[in-house]
């Protein structure tokens, strides 16, 4: 495989999958942000925010962590299954960490369970 579609490969599977993910939470997740945060522009603030974050942190893991590929060599030949493992495991790290993320943070403010008293969404 070429080095130039190995990085395709690697900005691709981030870049599609965190949009796959936000997509699917979106329903549920911003329905509790409304409720928490009172109205639907700050929710959507929020939900903006989040939407970032899914997208962002598996795409920083991929590039910085990731095999660093000569591209200026165009006869160089890059191991495509390492490649696209490296990527898919970088890009599950990054998915986690993020949904682990934001829902540690929402759960401090839902009711019952969290701190009580505080504001959830002040802007």
């Amino acid at each position: 495989m070429s080095p130039v579609i190995a990085l395709c490969i690697q900005l691709l599977i981030p870049l599609l999958t965190g949009p796959l993910l936000a997509t699917y939470l979106k329903g549920a997740m911003y329905r509790l942000l409304v409720e928490l945060c009172g109205n639907e522009q700050r929710a959507d603030f929020w939900w903006r925010i989040s939407s970032v974050l899914l997208v962002g942190l598996p795409l920083i893991l991929v590039l910085g962590l990731g095999d660093n590929i000569n591209v200026s060599r165009a006869d160089s030949v890059v191991d495509a299954g390492k490649i696209v493992r490296q990527t898919l495991v970088l890009t599950l790290a990054g998915i986690l960490g993020a949904v682990a993320y934001l829902a540690i943070q929402m759960r401090k403010f839902v009711p019952g369970i969290g701190r009580r008293g505080e504001p959830p969404c002040a802007l």
